[in-house]
């Protein structure tokens, strides 16, 4: 939620009205509103929900008039191997089909492997979702091996910020960023009102 809440206030400072819609359930605040209860109900209709999230949405873009939305997707959007499928990014195919997306960042862990080259990932998403990646976030984590053999589901581990930066520096790319640092908000915000400008 961070880097909804950093882009939210991005966006402001360069004079656009944005509204979030968190991929948490924390409670509704000052143009921040929760994902609605009914997305992760298992009795609701998979028909169902893209319905009433558009809706939902449709409600708020009514009431607070955004110039843009920034649109949390809970949980994974492919999965992370043959043990643990992440709900296989169901939750992300249905919100595409609810709410269309014009410019999407791709929150992605840590890797030292990572070179910047997205191109196919990109390709994928939008393929499977209709979602243009403008960017790519490198989150401060990685996935926890020991607890995953022992837990049989993925967890996290975070690393320091500083070896995200340095990663994010070397790899020296408009579309990769550190969103949680000022420099890399600033990049990104600019590169996605850019992409969303033209």
């Amino acid at each position: 939620m961070a880097v909804q809440l950093i882009l939210k206030q991005k966006f402001q400072e360069k004079g656009y009205a944005a509204t979030v819609i968190s991929s948490r359930r924390d409670g509704d605040w000052d143009d921040i509103y929760s994902m609605p209860s009914f997305v992760f109900d298992r009795s609701v209709g998979e028909s169902e929900k893209i319905i009433k999230l558009n809706h939902f949405v449709k409600q708020i873009e009514n009431k607070v008039r955004p110039d843009l939305f920034i649109v949390g997707v809970p949980g994974a959007v492919l999965p992370f191997d043959n043990i643990d499928h992440n709900e296989f990014g169901i939750l992300a195919y249905e919100m595409s089909f609810a709410l269309p997306c014009d410019a999407a960042v791709l929150c992605m862990m840590y890797d030292p492997q990572f070179d910047g080259a997205y191109g196919k990932l990109a390709e994928d998403m939008e393929n499977r979702f209709g979602f243009h990646i403008a960017g790519i976030h490198v989150a401060a984590m990685v996935p926890d091996v020991q607890n995953f053999y022992d837990d049989i589901k993925l967890s996290y581990i975070s690393i320091d910020q500083k070896v995200v930066d340095k990663k994010v520096s070397e790899i020296n790319k408009d579309t990769v960023w550190n969103i949680l640092n000022k420099q890399g908000a600033e990049k990104a915000a600019s590169w996605i009102i850019d992409t969303l400008s033209c």
